[in-house]
């Protein structure tokens, strides 16, 4: 059954066998009411590091995604370390204000793994206009997390046990300052999952736009998923199936509804306290 966290990977070497766990770990990064004119360092968010978790030796990291938003401006992030191809600027995003400010906007090519490197410490920057609120995000994915045991599958795996489509509503504030704000458990607001079910968690969607929504759930070994709650709805409604699909890896968390009063959400917004109004779109499994 998908309860019994079929994502891990068996490898069999002389003498010994283990299992590996996989995971997947979103970052928050931003800095309100900026200086400007010059590339300026981006702080993690409350519960997140900017450096690179000490994966088992052997195994490997990515970055899968990024996206960013400002309140105000265009402006250019960028992410670097000496690991990359260069620290001097590393990986240069530009972003736009449309529709409106404050949107998010995914920043990288779709498809492209950025490799990480064990214990590395990322530098997240921004360049923008003085006085405006940043905030920028990123979706990194390890195969093997010493103390992770996520549950997360293929879209093959979770399109072979769907039964029914159910969406939950959320209502999570973010951070005044651009911080995540206080989570909000998953039945707070409605509660309707049946007792002891598997749901696959596809994605989300909103009333308002927002930078960052982030899920913890004790099958995310209490680690941040997170994702960006864009004005393209269809964009972020199977947000985990797309990166899913996208990259041939189990991406998709499958939560039991025995955990929804430990399963959380957490938003932030460089516009402060933003409340979206959150849909999460979750599929039964049989």
């Amino acid at each position: 059954m998908l309860g019994a966290h079929l994502h891990h990977e068996y490898r069999e070497q002389p003498g010994h066998a283990e299992f590996y766990g996989v995971a997947l770990i979103g970052t928050h990064s931003f800095k309100q009411n900026i200086t400007g004119g010059a590339f300026e360092a981006l702080a993690a968010g409350t519960g997140d590091a900017l450096a690179v978790p000490n994966f088992v030796d052997g195994s490997r990291a990515y970055m899968l995604e990024a996206w960013g938003a400002s309140s105000a401006a265009v402006a250019d992030f960028s992410i670097r370390s000496p690991s990359f191809h260069d620290n001097t600027r590393g990986i240069r995003m530009a972003q736009n204000i449309k529709p409106a400010a404050g949107d998010p906007q995914l920043l990288l090519p779709w498809l492209i793994r950025q490799p990480l490197y064990r214990s590395d410490v990322l530098i997240a920057e921004v360049n923008g206009t003085a006085t405006n609120n940043l905030a920028l995000d990123w979706l990194a994915y390890f195969e093997n997390l010493e103390g992770a045991d996520q549950n997360l599958h293929s879209w093959a795996e979770i399109e072979n046990r769907a039964e029914n489509m159910v969406s939950i509503f959320v209502g999570p504030t973010a951070g005044a300052a651009g911080d995540w704000g206080a989570t909000r458990a998953l039945n707070a607001d409605d509660d309707r999952l049946i007792a002891n079910t598997d749901y696959a968690i596809l994605g989300a969607t909103s009333q308002l736009r927002c930078e960052a929504l982030a899920i913890v759930a004790p099958e995310t070994s209490n680690r941040k998923l997170t994702m960006p709650l864009h004005d393209v709805e269809n964009l972020c409604a199977d947000w985990f199936v797309q990166l899913s699909q996208n990259y041939s890896l189990p991406l998709i968390p499958v939560v039991n509804s025995n955990n929804k009063g430990n399963i959380t959400l957490q938003v932030a917004d460089p516009n402060g306290a933003t409340v979206p109004h959150v849909t999460l779109h979750l599929m039964e499994l049989g």
